[in-house]
């Protein structure tokens, strides 16, 4: 130490000694901190017509996505005998089949059921509307 100031070799030499402890070798982890928030959720709509392309995809699903609801809104029925499945590319029918939405009535319908994607797919709208000209609906999706 000359005139007031640290040489660098020695701050070097005592910010290593800091870093590794006495011995050189690092100490022990530490306590784990508490847990953090749960994870965003988002909601996302999308909107489908009778005479939609069919399978019509929704949205990517990634590995690890969690799907904690499903809902599918009817607010202009189809005017023909016509059925929907909402599901993947792998499981058409794995939210609503067939039989559960009823296209001729106005309402909601929902899935509750929580659902963790394994391995990538699409969400995809399959809609059999034959001789249908009207008839509107929408696709509500929580993931979280």
């Amino acid at each position: 130490m000359a005139g007031g100031r640290l040489d660098k070799a020695f701050i070097d030499y005592i910010g290593t000694r800091a870093i590794r402890g006495s011995d050189g070798v690092p100490g022990p982890t530490g306590p784990t901190g508490p847990a953090g928030a749960p994870g965003p959720t988002e909601t996302s709509i999308s909107y489908f017509v009778y005479n939609s392309a069919s399978p019509l995809i929704i949205q990517a699903l990634t590995v690890g996505t969690i799907l904690n609801r499903v809902s599918i809104c009817i607010y202009e029925t189809v005017n023909t005998i016509s059925s929907l499945q909402l599901g993947t590319f792998a499981n058409p029918g794995l939210f609503f089949d067939s039989t559960d939405v009823n296209l001729n009535q106005l309402g909601s319908f929902d899935n509750q059921q929580i659902y963790m994607i394994d391995i990538p797919d699409f969400l995809v709208l399959t809609l059999a509307a034959p001789g249908a000209t009207q008839g509107k609906g929408s696709i509500i999706v929580k993931t979280g």
